[in-house]
């Protein structure tokens, strides 16, 4: 699995993918299923970045898993994936409810550096649906969380947008 990472970040996806596979087919002869999770994760992560569709099935995998195993965080990072899918899409109102859910999730189990993330889709999605008053809240929210500064960058790009698309031009560009 970690090679799989490795091959990935060096943008080799078919030796990533090789090595991801091999790594689930290890984790399944093992029956470890904490391992199989984490390695179709991965492997929805590879299918999610090169437009596949078999990430959907990967990631209701891995969500299934996850609640499974009391994996909070299997749970949340399936819920926000599909939720992407969903987005992706162009369906907002199935993207919104997985990602309320994967919110439901982070705030039930207190990881607030992750709820950072599942507010952050929520006001993407409500700004694509321009529900600006929303978006704003939700996006606001999202930053006041995040521990990450590359994650801060992404909500201030987002909040400019916001500003911008209810014409508070002052505080989208300051």
């Amino acid at each position: 699995n970690s090679i799989g990472n490795i091959y990935s970040n060096q943008k080799n996806l078919e030796k990533s993918l090789e090595y991801r596979k091999k790594a689930l087919k290890i984790a399944e002869e093992l029956k470890n299923k904490a391992r199989i999770t984490m390695c179709l994760n991965n492997l929805g992560i590879y299918y999610f970045e090169t437009n596949n569709p078999k990430a959907m099935d990967c990631f209701q995998k891995v969500l299934v898993n996850g609640e499974e195993l009391h994996e909070p965080l299997f749970v949340f990072g399936a819920l926000e994936k599909i939720g992407n899918i969903y987005e992706n899409q162009g369906d907002f109102v199935k993207a919104m409810n997985y990602y309320q859910k994967a919110l439901k999730v982070i705030e039930k189990n207190g990881m607030k550096a992750s709820s950072s993330l599942a507010l952050y889709y929520i006001g993407r999605v409500c700004l694509k649906q321009k529900k600006y008053t929303e978006a704003l809240r939700y996006s606001l929210r999202s930053l006041d969380n995040s521990i990450q500064f590359e994650q801060q960058k992404e909500i201030k790009r987002q909040l400019s947008e916001i500003y911008a698309a209810i014409g508070d031009y002052k505080k989208a560009y300051t």
